[in-house]
């Protein structure tokens, strides 16, 4: 794994080198982008299944299934960033909490499954617990 890192990171210096001459810094972005890509993504995965033997596939339907909790944060992130002036921190920690608030509700029905609503539950219940002493 340290290998593969060594050599994606000189990969990167390789293209970054000719793409941030050519673009500036939005070369050697996209550089980095498509080396971290190749590298912890296609490469890593192909390790990680190949020769660990983890179940890649599982992992990313795993992954997937958070997405459909991410769209309405997004959207509200899009929407305030269109329609609401923020020119205080006040006006930005209320920003903040609300698209936090956002965040929890998508994720609670769109997102988590009943093992991790029951973690959460814990928690809340030994934190009320707490309150009460």
């Amino acid at each position: 794994r340290s290998i593969a890192y060594f050599l994606i990171s000189v990969f990167n210096v390789l293209l970054t080198i000719p793409l941030a001459r050519r673009w500036g810094g939005i070369g050697a972005a996209f550089a980095t982008t498509v080396c971290m890509f190749l590298g912890t993504v296609v490469f890593m995965n192909y390790y990680y299944a190949r020769h660990i033997g983890l179940d890649i596939k599982a992992f990313w339907k795993s992954i997937g299934s958070i997405v459909p909790g991410l769209i309405p944060v997004i959207a509200a992130g899009a929407l305030i960033h269109r329609l609401v002036p923020i020119a205080s921190f006040r006006m930005f920690f209320a920003m903040a909490a609300l698209l936090c608030l956002v965040y929890f509700v998508s994720v609670w029905f769109l997102s988590m499954n009943e093992y991790e609503k029951g973690l959460i539950r814990t928690l809340t219940k030994r934190w009320a617990a707490r309150k009460e002493r």
